[in-house]
């Protein structure tokens, strides 16, 4: 079964990787606007760029399990940003999310209009 860990070693792998999301996104579009009442159960990509010389393509299948894991993803995504819970990150000292939670970190408050009229700026190398 599914299991949201993401410090396991093979999460994004297993559950995750950015193709594999993206088409869960597809499928979860196409069931927010589907006139032609059709069920998507998997999606192609196609890379733009060569890798070793071809065109990869990549098949990725659509489980009920798999849409049901990202889209609990997703709500629990959106809660902890609505309740302001923003993680760590991976702490590497080039990682522009890691600096900007840092800086904002420090800081008392994280209304949106304290971080609207700031003037400080933040620096991102």
């Amino acid at each position: 079964s599914l299991e949201d860990n993401p410090n396991e070693e093979n999460f994004e792998k297993r559950y995750g990787g950015d193709y594999w999301r993206q088409i869960m996104f597809y499928r979860i579009l196409l069931e927010s606007h589907n006139p032609y009442n059709k069920e998507m159960t998997g999606g192609i990509i196609d890379m733009v760029e060569p890798e070793k010389g071809d065109f990869a393509q990549y098949k990725i299948m659509v489980s009920n399990e798999d849409l049901e894991f990202v889209k609990k993803q997703v709500k629990t995504t959106y809660t902890k940003i609505m309740n302001k819970e923003f993680e760590n990150g991976c702490e590497e000292d080039f990682c522009e999310w890691c600096k900007f939670n840092n800086y904002y970190n420090k800081q008392r408050s994280y209304s949106s209009s304290s971080l609207l009229e700031t003037t400080e700026t933040l620096e991102i190398e």
